[in-house]
């Protein structure tokens, strides 16, 4: 199955910026394409190898049907439900900037998904080169591949030409917001002041300028954890996490010659206690799922001053880094900030370097702020469809949901902490069906299978893959429910879940709206007077229609396979819009 290819959004010279918090501040642009999505489901003959994944893919891939054109291996990851192999194109031996290919094969050898971000080469006409650090680089404004050179530092990567060093994109690397061990005592904020003490952003639960008041003081509570003891002081680190103090602001992370840290949050130590014992609990709850994206190892500071009122993940130093921010409410205080960014790192781990494009990067802001609520709901339900219950709901700024009723890709647009709503309601309202631990293992298991580009809704049929990896398919119905809900899946009439329309929605008292693959119905009650516009997913109206008569049906075999947009607008009633997926 070759679904459609999506809206090209893309500049050559930008500075993009991945967070965790803000939302309007930056746009979001694409360098490419998003990528074509393919369930093959073929049988890989032979032993599973990148020599067999690779001739399966030239049998499905066309772009790869060219002499001077292969395939490198980047990595293999393991996962519990089969193996994920990512290669990139190459053109006369060189790769080709952000080509990545994803393919995911189970453990019965059934290729089941392939995330393809290839190019046409056979009109390219390239003088050779002699450096292998080259790579090739296509250029959407000239429309011409060119030789270049990739500069990557902790923050940023450059794609500059060999020719003059000019610089002709941009992007930066931040995602934004063993050792004997003994156990030791801390307190911490478990998930946060305003949900233990179930009130709101008010009075004596206000940051105050970090200062700390008798009734903040009494939602602290006692834990137990593991660090590291050197024989002479305990020190917040394990095999796979450390409290560090790499920003340009120094506040040395605390250590104790007493297993026991009690800090209040007025007091640089307790930012340091709290997040480590979150990043810790969490790493501990993903291995014991059996996944090992969390088996690597990561640092934070909690006190990233440079940072502001912000927090990020860079995925370029070794170890990998989170930065928490001390704007606002010091974010290493919020469980949800703390979960979320590791939420980053769990993502690359899994899919390394994968978090390019507006749509695969707004499933990472989502995967954050679902892990965030996910974890905070296994302690207290209050207030559940919060994440960032005390970082943000406040003057600083205005958190994010769980239960937003957007669907896509109607409301999809450039800011991919909104966007990452959409996919973030899902994965709770599937969360609250079948369970915590249930969806956890499936959108880790989702995880491996990401690529550059791929689109959001790549994802919802990766989720369906991944329930059959795990579970034989045992969760279909309650995840094609929810992720056909919030617009991420077709509808399909021959469904078995009992589904008897998403089609015949009313979605006001004058408009139905009927879909198939091939054509779409609009039926208008009490002969009101309308028009019906059609436009592709870039804004452009490609069709006018007016009814002659209360049911109006529009098939056009000659509008290739895709998403669009239907527009009803009537002079009595606001306008209705509704979406179609084209298939032939």
């Amino acid at each position: 199955m070759n679904k459609w290819l999506g809206l090209l959004s893309f500049i050559i010279l930008f500075n993009l910026v991945v967070g965790q918090k803000t939302d309007s501040d930056f746009i979001f642009l694409d360098y490419k394409p998003n990528a074509t999505f393919h369930l093959p489901k073929i049988k890989i003959n032979g032993k599973i190898s990148d020599e067999t994944i690779s001739r399966s893919l030239n049998s499905i891939i066309t772009n790869l049907n060219d002499n001077n054109v292969g395939l490198s291996l980047n990595y293999v990851q393991e996962s519990p439900g089969g193996f994920h192999y990512s290669f990139s194109q190459t053109y006369r031996g060189h790769k080709i900037y952000q080509s990545e290919i994803k393919a995911t094969v189970d453990r019965n050898q059934t290729l089941r998904a392939v995330i393809d971000n290839s190019f046409l080469t056979k009109d390219w006409q390239l003088s050779p080169t002699s450096s292998n650090e080259e790579v090739i680089f296509f250029n959407y404004v000239t429309s011409a591949p060119e030789w270049c050179l990739i500069n990557v530092n902790e923050h940023d990567e450059e794609v500059v030409t060999s020719r003059d060093g000019d610089i002709l994109y941009k992007r930066t690397l931040r995602s934004y917001k063993a050792v004997p061990d003994s156990t030791v005592a801390g307190k911490i904020f478990r998930p946060d002041p305003i949900t233990t003490a179930q009130t709101t952003y008010q009075g004596n639960f206000k940051d105050n300028n970090n200062s700390n008041n008798a009734d903040l003081e009494a939602q602290l509570q006692t834990v137990n954890f593991k660090t590291n003891f050197d024989g002479i002081t305990f020190n917040l680190e394990n095999q796979h996490i450390k409290i560090v103090d790499f920003d340009a602001s120094v506040t040395l992370p605390v250590v104790s010659t007493t297993p026991q840290f009690f800090y209040n949050r007025s007091q640089t130590g307790f930012e340091d206690v709290n997040a480590f014992y979150h990043l810790q609990n969490y790493q501990q709850h993903v291995k014991s799922l059996g996944f090992n994206l969390a088996d690597g190892t990561v640092w934070a500071d909690t006190h990233a001053d440079g940072v502001g009122d912000n927090s990020y993940f860079t995925p370029n130093n070794l170890p990998k880094r989170l930065y928490f921010g001390t704007g606002g409410v010091d974010d290493a205080e919020d469980a949800d900030v703390v979960t979320h960014e590791y939420g980053h790192f769990l993502s690359d781990e899994a899919a390394p370097g994968s978090n390019v494009g507006n749509e695969r990067s707004s499933l990472d802001e989502a995967f954050g702020d679902y892990i965030a609520a996910s974890y905070s709901k296994s302690i207290s339900s209050y207030k559940s469809d919060w994440v960032y219950s005390w970082d943000g709901h406040n003057e600083f700024w205005n958190g994010r949901i769980v239960n937003s009723s957007k669907k896509y890709p109607i409301d999809l647009s450039t800011s991919i902490y909104r966007n990452g709503e959409m996919w973030a309601s899902a994965l709770m309202n599937i969360h609250d069906e079948i369970g915590r631990l249930a969806t956890d293992s499936l959108i880790y298991q989702n995880h491996y299978a990401y690529a550059a580009n791929m689109a959001m809704d790549d994802a919802a049929y990766l989720m369906i893959e991944a329930d059959t990896m795990l579970n034989n398919g045992k969760y279909y119905c309650p995840i094609y429910r929810h992720l056909l809900a919030q617009g991420f899946m077709p509808f399909y009439t021959n469904n078995p879940c009992g589904i008897s329309s998403n089609n015949g929605i009313k979605e006001n008292l004058n408009v139905f709206f009927y879909a198939s693959p091939q054509q779409f119905a609009v039926q208008l009650e009490n002969n009101i007077s309308a028009v019906i516009k059609l436009y592709n997913l870039n804004g452009q109206l490609l069709e006018t229609i007016f009814p002659s008569s209360s049911l109006t049906t529009y098939n056009n075999t000659r509008l290739a396979n895709g998403v669009y947009l239907v527009q009803v607008e009537s002079k009595q009633l606001t306008s209705s819009t509704f979406k179609w997926c084209k298939l032939d």
